[in-house]
Formats: structure tokens, sequence, C-alpha cells
């Protein structure tokens, strides 16, 4: 558990995260600055995009999923297709919930003009999240650090708890 990064902490804090997160084998849990300690992991958002660091985050916040009162499975801008959606982006993976006894919601978030970070914060916000669970850094580190990405966007600005592992 680390407090989220924000822009008043050193690159050197931020480079920790990221070795916690990249090197510990474990996933992280960090929290935004001023967060009040209310209660998590009640109604989870899982950010999904049928990615095995997706598949990753799911299977290491199993516990915290099987004790929530609501599971939201986000995908955003997802399309029917062989590259790991299906023909129902998100049905398989609700369907993989349900068969270990938990009923999930499935919404497909358009981004439009929003990043697909943005869309992520934005739809777990309105669903009254408490958790936002995703699987980290799904392209290399230097994609990420060239062009940014969800990763460093949620690490940056996300206002609720952020479940990630890598």
């Amino acid at each position: 558990v680390l407090a989220r990064p924000d822009a008043a902490m050193s690159a050197a804090q931020r480079a920790i995260v990221d070795s916690v997160l990249f090197d510990s084998g474990r996933p992280v849990l960090l929290t935004p600055p001023g967060w009040d300690e209310r209660a998590i992991g009640r109604t989870i958002a899982l950010g999904w995009n049928a990615k095995r660091e997706a598949a990753q985050a799911l299977s290491a916040a199993a516990p915290l999923i099987d004790r929530a009162e609501k599971v939201i499975v986000f995908t955003v801008d997802a399309r029917p297709g062989g590259k790991g959606h299906g023909d129902l982006p998100g049905a398989d993976i609700a369907a993989h919930l349900a068969r270990r006894g938990i009923s999930a919601e499935v919404v497909n978030v358009e981004s439009g003009v929003r990043s697909d970070g943005a869309a992520l914060m934005e739809a777990s916000l309105a669903a009254h999240a408490d958790m936002l669970v995703i699987g980290a850094y799904g392209h290399s580190r230097i994609q990420q650090f060239v062009l940014g990405g969800v990763t460093r966007e949620l690490m940056a600005e996300c206002p609720i708890p952020l479940f990630m592992t890598h």
C-alpha cells in the first residue's frame, strides 16, 4: 500500500512506486492524496482489456473481489473480435466471475475525445466505485515513458484507490 504519486512528488518517489510495481512480484494499492480512509472494496471497478496484465490484476484482486458488494467490468472502446474480447466484449470475464459466484455488470465505455484513463476514471466515479483494479503497463516501459499511457495517467490522477499488478 503506497500513496499515489502526485504533482508534488519527486521523480525519485515516483520511481519507488514503479520499482515496487515492476520488481516486487506483488500487487500495489495506491491511495490518492488526502484519501480519508473510507472503506474500500465495496464497489470494485475492473478495467478490462483482455490482456495478460488485466488477467493478473483480476487474479491478484480475487480476495477483494470475492467480498465486494458490487463488481463492474469496464471495457473502453472494446470491439468484438478475435484479439481477446470475443463476440461480446467483457462477456467472457463476466462468465468467469459468475462461475465463482460473482455477479458482475459489464459496461463498455466509449472514450470519445477522452483518453482511456480519463474514461475509466469517469466511469468508475459515476458508478461510485471505491477501488479501481487494472493491469499495469500493458506496453513496454519505454513506450509508456515516451507516449504516456493508461497506467501513468491513472497513477497521476485517479481519485479513488488504484489496485494494480504487472
